[in-house]
């Protein structure tokens, strides 16, 4: 048993190292998460070796639906850079399910954890409150929204560790839970306190004078909400979600690809990240099918349940209603925990399937080799994406042309499949030009942007420089044509003012 728990204890620390690095929303954090992913996976296959056997669940229909979407949507994406970025993500939810249903026995573990990495964030938000005024309290994540969605997860799982079937009050978990109720408050998140509130109207049935108070205040509260200038926005954002899904509805337009592309389906307001609503998001991202096969994962974990943990599944409810609003499963480090309390409440007596592996050695070697290629590759492109990082660094901010055209190249190297690389080194020949007068380095830049534009056809600001490149190389006419194109995929106007007014 003490295996199991190097592995539960490894989980635990990965939850607690996503939600410190602001949620893992940035590549470097997420590559930390796979790699140390890939180590308890190799343990794992380690101390199966030692046994003579390994352990398989079976998996449930709905997540292979789910997870065959999501390579689908890959190959179809209108940026496989990024949508590869995010299928490893979707991969490490997948294997921390998984990670749970084997170990459901240690629920006891992985709650006290997440209640743990609950109260530290918590604490860390009142004290930027009193010591340094940061109001509303967003802890160590990326903003106020988030932590509370954190939260909400965690307070109905903590409430219930207090308390016996008795509702007697049992230790110091109590509290733990008016700490986390006030960290919430903190947040100054509306939504979340309201998800909050409408899990609890759901979950327990009380007298009807009391439900209807709590319904008048839930209402009251829901105006105001309404009433704040961010709901039209968000409106905006679901409407473009919207477009999105119906221009590529099996599909999506790709996993992970909102943002890079809301711009090009908008109709007016501000950019965003996200869309503020994670199922249209999903929709939009990655399709009908992918959308189906979440779906039916809630239901199993709704209607197939091992015991009535009403602490794991208020929060998990309250956490559902919130991404009405919000998009908290977007993020690595909120996602994660999503997941094991996900499986840990899935019953996985009946499909569990041991496999004797006397004699068949080589099937761990080969798994094994499988995953050190994996995490070969995924240390690839992290560097790639750093010298990149680099390049811009020295192209935008120190203007040094050679030293930006060296760690970008370094980056190609590493992963050709980057656009931005391309279009970063493109504009750093472009700039030669003006030094030397050399067309050549027009021509290179040319072929870059021409590279790039091969693997990202949809993206318009790619066009938008193509054409700029054929203006500067005299060829107006290739300009305009280019141009046309980069406004068929819906390039915002502002930014093609000044070279339509130079090409007529």
């Amino acid at each position: 048993m003490w295996r199991e728990k190097i592995i539960a204890y490894g989980i635990i620390s990965l939850l607690f190292f996503a939600v410190l690095s602001s949620g893992s929303a940035d590549l470097w954090a997420q590559t930390v998460i796979h790699l140390g992913t890939i180590l308890l996976l190799l343990f794992y296959f380690f101390i199966s070796y030692q046994r003579k056997e390994i352990v398989f669940i079976s998996i449930p229909p709905s997540l292979i639906i789910l997870f065959f979407s999501l390579i689908l949507s890959y190959f179809f994406s209108y940026s496989k850079f990024t949508s590869r970025e995010e299928f490893f993500n979707w991969l490490n939810y997948f294997i921390f399910f998984l990670f749970a249903l084997l170990f459901s026995e240690e629920k006891k573990l992985f709650c006290k954890g997440i209640i743990g990495i609950a109260i530290f964030l918590t604490l860390k938000g009142i004290f930027d409150y009193f010591f340094h005024g940061v109001y509303p309290s967003k802890s160590s994540l990326i903003n106020p929204n988030i932590f509370a969605g954190y939260l909400i997860m965690a307070i109905p799982l903590t409430i219930y560790q207090i308390t016996d079937y008795r509702l007697q009050i049992t230790n110091w978990k109590f509290l733990a839970s008016i700490l986390l109720l006030v960290g919430l408050i903190l947040t100054g998140s509306l939504g979340a306190i309201l998800s909050l509130f409408l899990a609890f109207l759901l979950f327990f049935r009380p007298e009807r004078k009391f439900f209807l108070v709590l319904v008048l205040v839930f209402s009251l509260l829901l105006i105001f909400k309404l009433s704040q200038l961010e709901v039209s926005n968000r409106l905006l954002w679901w409407q473009g979600a919207v477009k999105m899904f119906v221009t590529r509805p099996l599909t999506g337009i790709g996993l992970g690809n909102f943002a890079r592309y809301y711009s090009q389906f908008k109709t007016q307001g501000l950019n965003s990240l996200y869309a503020h609503n994670y199922y249209l998001q999903l929709l939009a991202e990655n399709g009908i099918f992918s959308f189906l096969g979440f779906l039916g994962i809630l239901m199993i974990y709704f209607l197939w349940q091992r015991e009535k943990n009403w602490g794991i599944s208020m929060g998990m409810t309250a956490l559902l209603i919130h991404n009405f609003i919000d998009y908290n499963l977007s993020i690595p480090g909120v996602a994660l925990t999503f997941w094991i309390l996900l499986g840990l409440e899935m019953n996985p007596a009946s499909i569990r399937c041991r496999v004797n592996l006397k004699g068949k050695k080589y099937f761990l070697v080969v798994l094994t080799i499988l995953l050190l290629f994996f995490s070969y590759f995924i240390t690839r492109f992290f560097l790639a994406n750093r010298f990149y990082a680099r390049g811009l660094y020295y192209f935008n901010t120190e203007k040094n042309l050679p030293k930006a055209e060296r760690e970008l190249l370094t980056s190609l190297k590493l992963d050709p499949e980057y656009t931005p690389t391309y279009q970063v080194l493109s504009t750093v020949y472009t700039q030669y030009f003006p030094q030397n007068k050399s067309v050549h380095w027009l021509e290179h830049a040319l072929t870059l942007i021409g590279q790039a534009i091969n693997k990202e056809k949809k993206y318009a600001p790619y066009w938008l420089d193509k054409a700029w490149i054929h203006y500067l190389l005299g060829e107006k006419e290739n300009a305009r044509e280019t141009l046309e194109q980069a406004k068929k995929l819906k390039i915002p106007i502002y930014l093609t003012a000044n070279l339509e007014k130079l090409i007529k």
